[in-house]
């Protein structure tokens, strides 16, 4: 989870890289940036916010976090990363993405 989670970051900075020098630091506050003031799909933050949170109770080895907001298999996961990187292929394609 902890590296396609940090694949996925790595594209969607390379999407906005225009608006890269106001993009705030942390995954939480620069995924909200993206949508709101980039145009990020609502669907694609709230499954960037669901990886990101799976993404740090892997990092954190927080078994209890795991349990309750993780996948529930590993199917889950992959369809979810797998939604991601379709939503961020349209992004890559669209020439208004970085705008």
């Amino acid at each position: 989870m902890l590296l396609a989670f940090g694949k996925l970051m790595a594209r969607l900075d390379a999407v906005y890289a225009e608006r890269a020098v106001r993009a705030p630091e942390a995954f939480e506050e620069r995924i909200n940036y993206w949508h709101g003031e980039c145009g990020m799909p609502l669907a694609l933050k709230e499954d960037m916010h669901r990886l990101r949170v799976w993404s740090n109770a892997a990092r954190h080895m927080d078994d209890n976090r795991w349990q309750r907001d993780g996948p529930k298999s590993v199917n889950e996961a992959s369809q979810r990363v797998a939604a991601v990187e379709q939503a961020i292929e349209a992004l890559e394609r669209s020439p208004q993405a970085g705008a």
